[in-house]
């Protein structure tokens, strides 16, 4: 049985607010991962010298790109 178009919009009104939140949460963690790096108390030298880390910010950008597609 096929949704009314009501309920359908409402829906679709809903997946657009997660959406926008999920993206400013991702930014949000961007913003404050490359604020950790340029003015954390470690300095940039440890993060780029940190194997985890460039395994952390790789999954970062996978995430990025498949949440690009829909």
């Amino acid at each position: 049985m096929p949704l009314p178009s009501a309920a359908e919009a409402a829906v679709v009104e809903r997946l657009v607010r997660l959406d926008v939140i999920y993206n400013v949460t991702a930014l949000v963690l961007l913003l404050t991962g490359l604020a950790r790096v340029v003015w954390g108390i470690k300095g940039m030298s440890w993060y780029v010298s940190q194997p985890l880390s460039h395994v952390k910010v790789t999954l970062f950008v996978v995430m990025v790109l498949l949440s690009i597609w829909p």
